[in-house]
């Protein structure tokens, strides 16, 4: 092997420690509860659904 070759896979090695020595993990993603408030898409626990919202449940599988 040519030794431009082996200082350049030397120097690519230590460029790639170095970076991972360096790398810092980006923070946690927020919790998915809520929509935030004055989100259109708001739901209301106390509201009770329409007969519309409540016959497209009935439709989905898997609910009761």
């Amino acid at each position: 092997m040519p030794p431009y070759v082996s200082r350049c896979l030397k120097a690519l090695g230590n460029l790639l420690i170095a970076a991972g020595q360096l790398w810092i993990p980006p923070p946690p993603p927020p919790p998915l509860d809520d929509p935030p408030p004055g989100h259109p898409e708001r739901l209301a626990g106390a509201v009770p659904l329409t007969d519309l919202e409540r016959s497209l449940r009935e439709e989905l599988p898997g609910w009761p």
